[in-house]
C-alpha cells in the first residue's frame, strides 16, 4: 500500500514540478531542478534504491555518479575558477594525499564521487541565482521539497513510523531509509525557505512547517541548528516595526533577555535536549578512554559521546604520520561501529590535523563570506544559515551524506552569488552566459 502510495505522490509532484521548469528558461537551470527532484523520488523507495546491488553499487549510488556527470557536463567550467573554490582545492588534495598515503582507493573514490555531485550543484545554482535571482530560483526548489512533506504527513497519518535504534524513540520520515537524511531535506528547506525576498507572511509558514516537520522526524540535532534560521528570520520581523534609529538596541536587548533566560529554558526542555547542558558543562568528556565511561556517559546523546571517544582515542594512538595526515578517505569503514557523526571528529580521524584544520578554515572563510552580501536584509539571514550548518555539522555528518552536500552546495551558491565585488581588478573575471532579454552581461 505505501509503495502506492509513494508512487502517486512523485507523479503529483512531477507534474508541480513543469510550473518552475516552463518559468526558469535555461538548460543548464532544468537539469539542476530535475537532478534535484529526482533524488528525492529515488529518496522515497529506499527498499529498491538503496537496497539493491548492481555490481556492488547501491542503485541510488550509481544514479549519484550518473547525475554528478550530467550536472558537471552542462556546466561552464570556466566557472571552476572562481576564486572561492580555492579552500575547496586545498582540503581536497589532503584528502587526496592521505588517501594515497594510506591506500583507501575506494574510500576516495567514493568520495571523489559526492563531492562531484556537489560541485555540480554549487555551479548551476550559483549560475541559476545570477542570472534569475536568488527568490525564483529558491522558489523552484521549494516546489521539490512537496515529495518528502507530503510523504511524511501521509506517514503521520497512517501511522507509518521508524522507530530510533539509539533511544527507542518514533520518527515519522515519509518513508525515507534514515533520520539524518530525512532531516537533511528539511533542514534545506528551511534554508531555502529563509532565502526568499519578500512575501514575508509565506515565508514564515514555510519555516513553521519546517520546524513541524524537523519535530515529527524527532531529529534533534536539525531542529537545534535551525533554530538560528528561524530566530532571525522572526527577529527581522519584529525589528521592521520599530524605527531604524531604535532597531539595535531592541536587537540588543532581546538578545540580552534571551540568554539571561536560557538557565531557566533548558531544564524545562524534554530529556533528549537536557543532554545539550550536561555536554556543555563537561565537553571534555569526549577525551576520556571510552572503556572508562560510565553507561550514563556513554548514553549521552543518544551514544555520540562514546562513539566520539572512540574516534577521538583511535587518533591518539596513532602514529605520527596518521595524526597529520589522518587513516585515509572513508577509513572508518571497518574500524568504527558507525560514522563519527561529528565532521570535524570525522575529518580529524579521516584526514588528520591538516584535514580538520582545513575544513575549519573552509566554514569560516564561507561564513565571512556571508557578511559580504549585497542585500542587507539577506545578509543576517545567509549568516545564520552558516551558523546553524555549522551546528548541524557537530552531531551528524552532513558533508558525508549527498543530501547534506547539496544543502551546502545551494548555501554556498547563494552566498558566492550575492557577493559585494570591493576589488574586482586583484580577480580574474569569468564571464557568465545570460539570458537574451538581459542586455548587462554579469562579470564576477
Amino acid at each position: 500500500m505505501w509503495l502506492a502510495i509513494a508512487m502517486l505522490v512523485c507523479a503529483a509532484s512531477g507534474w508541480l514540478m513543469l510550473r518552475p521548469i516552463r518559468e526558469l528558461q535555461d538548460f543548464p537551470t532544468r537539469v539542476l531542478l530535475i537532478v534535484l527532484w529526482s533524488r528525492q523520488v529515488l529518496q522515497a523507495f529506499p527498499e529498491y534504491t538503496v537496497g539493491t546491488s548492481i555490481g556492488g553499487l547501491s542503485l541510488i549510488a550509481i544514479t549519484s555518479i550518473l547525475m554528478a556527470a550530467l550536472l558537471l557536463a552542462v556546466s561552464d567550467p570556466r566557472l571552476f575558477r572562481l576564486r572561492y573554490f580555492l579552500p575547496f582545492y586545498v582540503l581536497f588534495s589532503i584528502i587526496v594525499l592521505s588517501s594515497a598515503l594510506n591506500g583507501t582507493v575506494s574510500g576516495l573514490v567514493r568520495v571523489s564521487a559526492k563531492w562531484a555531485l556537489f560541485a555540480g550543484i554549487l555551479i548551476l545554482t550559483y549560475r541559476a541565482v545570477v542570472l534569475f535571482g536568488v527568490s525564483r530560483v529558491m522558489n523552484g526548489i521549494l516546489w521539490i521539497m512537496s515529495v518528502p512533506l507530503v510523504l511524511q504527513l501521509l506517514s503521520v497519518v497512517l501511522g507509518y513510523s521508524k522507530g530510533n535504534e539509539s533511544d527507542g524513540s518514533t520518527s515519522y520520515i515519509g518513508g525515507y531509509y534514515h533520520e539524518a537524511l530525512f532531516a537533511s531535506v528539511i533542514f534545506t528547506m528551511i534554508i531555502v525557505s529563509s532565502l526568499r525576498v519578500g512575501g514575508e507572511k509565506r515565508t514564515a509558514v514555510l519555516l513553521l512547517i519546517g520546524l513541524v516537520s524537523l519535530l515529527l522526524a524527532n531529529y534533534r540535532t536539525a531542529i537545534i541548528s535551525a533554530v538560528p534560521i528561524v530566530a532571525t528570520f522572526f527577529s527581522r520581523l519584529v525589528l521592521a516595526l520599530w524605527a531604524p534609529q531604535l532597531r539595535t538596541w531592541i536587537a540588543a536587548i532581546g538578545i540580552s533577555a534571551a540568554f539571561a533566560a536560557l538557565p531557566l529554558v533548558l531544564p524545562l526542555l524534554p530529556e533528549r535536549y537536557s543532554d545539550v547542558a550536561r555536554f556543555a558543562t563537561n565537553a571534555s568528556i569526549v577525551t576520556q578512554q571510552p572503556e572508562y565511561m560510565s553507561f550514563d556517559q556513554r548514553m549521552t546523546f543518544s551514544g555520540r559521546i562514546y562513539l566520539w571517544a572512540e574516534y577521538i582515542d583511535a587518533y591518539q594512538n596513532a602514529d605520527l604520520p596518521r595524526k597529520i595526515f589522518g587513516f585515509g578517505a572513508e577509513a572508518w569503514d571497518g574500524r568504527m561501529r558507525l560514522y563519527a557523526h561529528n565532521t570535524f571528529i570525522s575529518y580529524l580521524f579521516e584526514y588528520g590535523v591538516l584535514g580538520v584544520i582545513l575544513l575549519a578554515v573552509l566554514m569560516l572563510h564561507n561564513l565571512l563570506l556571508a557578511f559580504r552580501v549585497r542585500d542587507v536584509g539577506l545578509r543576517f539571514q545567509i549568516v545564520a544559515a552558516h551558523i546553524g550548518f555549522l551546528l548541524f555539522n557537530m552531531a551528524t555528518m552532513p558533508l558525508w551524506s549527498n543530501e547534506g552536500l547539496m544543502l551546502y552546495a545551494i548555501l554556498l551558491a547563494v552566498t558566492w552569488a550575492l557577493q559585494v565585488d570591493y576589488s574586482r581588478q586583484r580577480h580574474p573575471s569569468v564571464p557568465l552566459p545570460v539570458r537574451r532579454d538581459r542586455p548587462q552581461r554579469f562579470r564576477l
